[in-house]
């Protein structure tokens, strides 16, 4: 029995010794979180205050970007109107009635009022370049968004039967060239601009 006791006393003075260094242990790892924990609080008050210091510095910054601003105001910026926006703001005249005869559209006597001068309006009008009121830009033209596959299914054809534009089926490839473009509003006379004609 007392040879039990004995192995019971030592094995419960080396529990304790683990014990105490496992107390230890911990001790020296609070000690070394608080003193992590203390670097950093004098961590962040350091970059609390250079947060601060470049805040006032970009605040001055922007004062003087006021003050400068101030004495040299921006130029505003200008939108030009395209030629079509233009035309809508000229006012038509107001409508006049029909020709004074009986007849109305759809009648076989029946001219319409703006047709009884409409080769000098024509005359007018063709130096005019199309271009001044359309703009030169065209749009892309893409056949497959036009007429997707699914189009030709529900019509019963193939997708092969879509009709291409012309050999190469890219319009930018075949696009004239600026100096066809230029040459051709030569040989139609379209030399003025729509506001010419005003």
């Amino acid at each position: 029995m007392e040879e039990k006791l004995r192995c019971d006393l030592q094995a419960a003075t080396v529990r304790a010794a683990g014990l105490q260094l496992q107390g230890r242990h911990l001790r020296r790892r609070a000690e070394q979180a608080e003193e992590a924990r203390a670097a950093a609080e004098v961590e962040l008050a350091k970059m609390r205050a250079e947060v601060r210091a470049l805040r006032e510095l970009s605040s001055a910054k922007e004062c003087c970007n006021c003050q400068q601003k101030r004495k040299r105001p921006p130029v505003p910026g200008f939108k030009v109107p395209s030629p079509a926006a233009l035309l809508r703001q000229i006012p038509l005249p107001p409508r006049k009635e029909l020709l004074a005869s009986s007849a109305g559209p759809g009648d076989e006597g029946f001219l319409p009022q703006w047709s009884g001068d409409y080769v000098t309006a024509v005359e007018r009008q063709a130096a005019i370049d199309p271009d001044t009121i359309f703009g030169s830009s065209v749009p892309a033209c893409d056949l497959d968004v036009i007429f997707p596959s699914l189009l030709f299914r529900e019509a019963g054809l193939p997708p092969s039967k879509k009709l291409k534009r012309s050999d190469s089926g890219d319009g930018e490839l075949e696009a004239a060239s600026q100096k066809e473009i230029l040459d051709y509003k030569r040989r139609m006379g379209h030399a003025k601009s729509w506001k010419d004609a005003l």
